[in-house]
């Protein structure tokens, strides 16, 4: 059976797309990537997702409803020529299409903290994302599988991360091993044996690059979205005061299961501890942080030895960030998915075309060690044109 998968993160910078072949065997079906692309975010699109986030943005709740309903449909037709553009670029037939596997733009994500249970109808967590799975399975005509974070926080989770499920099928030949996925937030998965998935934990660390790009953007007046090659961090020096002071950060050192997004690390978080985004050596405390924390939770939080690092996602290629990750972790081989055969961007799309193919297979997860969720669910729910 053959999947699309497609993802676009916290920067909102570009839509990933992947087109994978799946086979059932055992209770992970195998996987194998057939071709991956990235293409740009409408820009439009972007000024106006980004205006919807921004946490100092005061919208009137009629104006709110009407920009979220706008671009929840905006994105489903972007999302939809992304795929159209992929199916072209890639060779594979439309009719050889089974399903595409879709997360959305996370526009909100609420969980409830641990501990906390919901006590009443407005106590929940919640979750959001946008770029309607309707308008894409219509505008496409393929089956939609999306809504994967809601199926996990309806059944009591936090929503993330998802990401451990692919993590396991593609990585546990390394075991014990820690994978750590660094997008705009940065989370874990632990593999202590290549056995079974039972074991295998995860969650989020703290920021990834969403603090250096907010950074790197206001540094360089808009002509940069993100530190090429750490280049820029790796020409300031770091405040160790500035550091210790950001290492304080409470869900940095909240036990897991947890989860967290742009709520949190956002500008205004910058600017209520002291940040000044105006030289490279705030890019380089806040690429120490990121790394820094990944390295505490790795410390405090993983339960058996690390022998191999294994880094995705954007931060894989911030030769920056590796160098520091590779230092705080000494004992481990610190190695990028890319040395494994991978490209960096297409590890996530990859897990929601695998996340699609289980749900459009109605096939259960089992979570409740990864994100807190209560009982085994299928993945999602489908959209047929």
């Amino acid at each position: 059976m053959i999947g699309i998968g497609i993802n676009t993160g916290t920067s909102a910078d570009a839509i990933d797309v992947v087109v994978a072949e799946f086979q059932k065997r055992g209770t992970f079906p195998s996987v194998r990537l057939l071709w991956d692309g990235t293409y740009p975010y409408p820009p439009v699109l972007k000024r106006q997702f980004l205006g919807l986030v921004d946490p100092v943005a005061r919208l009137r709740s009629r104006s709110l409803l009407d920009r979220i309903g706008r671009l929840d449909f905006a994105l489903g037709i972007a999302f939809s020529d992304a795929v159209e553009r992929a199916v072209r670029a890639c060779g594979i037939g439309k009719r050889r299409v089974s399903f595409i596997g879709s997360h959305g733009q996370t526009v909100w994500h609420g969980p409830l903290t641990a501990g906390s249970p919901p006590s009443g109808h407005l106590s929940t967590g919640s979750t959001i994302q946008l770029g309607n799975p309707s308008v894409m399975a219509v505008r496409t005509g393929i089956p939609v599988v999306a809504h994967f974070r809601d199926k996990d926080i309806a059944s009591g989770g936090q929503g993330a991360p998802l990401a451990p499920i692919l993590h396991y099928v593609l990585f546990r030949q390394f075991a014990p091993a820690v994978v750590v996925n660094i997008g705009g937030i940065a989370n874990m998965t632990v593999l202590p044996s290549g056995r079974d998935f039972g074991p295998v934990y995860g969650f989020d660390t703290g920021p990834g690059n969403r603090l250096i790009d907010i950074t790197v953007y206001a540094y360089t007046g808009g002509r940069q979205a993100f530190d090429r090659d750490g280049a820029l961090a790796n020409r300031g020096t770091i405040d160790r005061a500035v550091l210790r002071r950001l290492m304080r950060d409470r869900f940095v050192r909240m036990r897991p299961p947890k989860s967290t997004g742009r709520e949190r690390y956002h500008s205004m978080y910058l600017k209520s501890r002291g940040i000044a985004t105006s030289s490279p050596a705030a890019i380089a405390v806040l690429t120490a942080f990121t790394a820094h924390s990944i390295a505490y939770n790795i410390e405090h939080f993983v339960r058996q030895r690390t022998e191999d690092l294994i880094v995705c996602g954007g931060g894989a290629r911030n030769r920056t960030l590796v160098h520091l990750l590779s230092g705080l972790v000494p004992d481990a081989r610190v190695r990028t998915v890319e040395e494994l055969g991978y490209g960096t961007g297409s590890i996530e799309p990859l897990l929601f075309a695998y996340l699609g193919y289980l749900g459009f297979n109605r096939l259960p997860v089992r979570l409740t060690g990864i994100t807190g969720s209560t009982s085994a669910f299928v993945p999602g729910g489908i959209y047929y044109p």
